[in-house]
């Protein structure tokens, strides 16, 4: 009895690896990114805040999506996280996963952001 249930749990979790698959890549690069006003004359000298992340997804149960995930939220999240307003050095990346039903989708955002208009500093995001 104790084999036959350690079978039936073998086959149970091989399936459900089978049935769950997932994937990140990398989509692209950017020298500058905005998507406010920098003013271009204030961003030589305007302070920076290194590797700041900003992300948006969605989530898919059967074949319906629940929202979409759009680059620009995740530049707005990024610029919004440290009050900055334009983006430089910016890696573009994709994450998603499926199990059984329900899949999830990321598009991320990786950059060093700056403040052109000079009046608030950038500070460092939340952890």
């Amino acid at each position: 009895m104790r084999q036959r249930l350690a079978v039936v749990a073998l086959v149970g979790v091989l399936a459900l690896g089978l049935l769950s698959a997932g994937c990140g890549s990398r989509a692209g690069q950017l020298a500058l990114v905005s998507t406010k006003t920098p003013q271009f004359e204030g961003m030589a000298n305007a302070p920076m805040v290194n590797h700041v992340r900003g992300y948006d997804s969605r989530t898919w149960f059967l074949f319906i999506p629940f929202g979409d995930a759009k680059y620009a939220d995740a530049i707005d999240n990024a610029l919004t996280s440290v009050q900055g307003d334009f983006m430089t050095n910016v890696q573009f990346r994709t994450y998603w996963w499926s199990l059984l039903l329900v899949s999830y989708f990321e598009v991320q955002v990786v950059g060093d952001v700056g403040n052109s208009r000079g009046g608030q500093t950038p500070t460092e995001p939340k952890k």
